[in-house]
């Protein structure tokens, strides 16, 4: 838990403070308590940004055209001061980094909500498949292991057999079914592998399959 405060007595500045359930730490530096003292502060919320957790202290009234706020990144121990025209932190429960209207990016609320600002997100993962000689070989059959999808979903994916120069049409592998495979992919000397998906559902994905001969 995080807030802002004073230490036993109040004769020192306000600053951050930190409570992990049983002691207290006070994480703010003497250049972020001027900060602190000489501004008026509105929220002090939990976000994501970058991929990284963050506090956020904001330093402007939530109608404000320009946003103000200190960012503490507890993984790093480290300040930031950021200013915007266009996003401001937000908390309403949840873990995320909001943005005034008419953008929206990064909002997850209460439900899974995987679109940016009404666009599908789409995620990519290519890797070489591991061969043991230069032979030419077969495979039968490739796919993939992991969660069925709730409703229809599909997952694309592409074969290189020139180190990634090129890729073949995309053929797609139905994400609802229980054996989530392709048949008859070709021979290879060298093979390079492409997932992707572009929906507005999760996908987990645990490993790739295949038969080679």
């Amino acid at each position: 838990m995080y807030f802002i405060g004073r230490e036993a007595g109040g004769a020192n500045a306000v600053g951050l403070f930190m409570f992990d359930g049983a002691k207290f730490e006070k994480v703010s530096t003497v250049a972020v308590d001027k900060i602190l003292a000489g501004d008026t502060w509105y929220s002090v919320s939990s976000i994501g940004f970058g991929g990284q957790y963050a506090i956020a202290i904001s330093l402007a009234a939530p109608n404000a055209t320009t946003q103000r706020w200190l960012m503490f990144f507890p993984r790093w121990n480290e300040w930031f001061e950021w200013t915007s025209t266009v996003f401001q932190p937000v908390n309403t429960g949840h873990f995320f980094l909001g943005v005034a209207a008419p953008d929206k990016i990064y909002y997850f609320g209460a439900t899974d909500n995987w679109q940016d600002n009404g666009t599908n997100y789409t995620w990519t993962h290519q890797f070489k498949w591991p061969k043991k000689s230069n032979d030419r070989q077969i495979m039968p059959m490739f796919g993939v292991k992991g969660d069925t999808a709730r409703s229809a979903s599909s997952l694309n994916v592409e074969f290189s057999r020139d180190d990634y120069a090129t890729f073949e049409t995309a053929r797609v592998i139905d994400m609802t079914s229980a054996q989530k495979m392709l048949t008859r992919c070709g021979q290879f000397t060298d093979l390079s592998v492409r997932l992707s998906h572009t929906a507005n559902l999760d996908v987990r994905i645990e490993a790739a399959l295949a038969r080679v001969e």
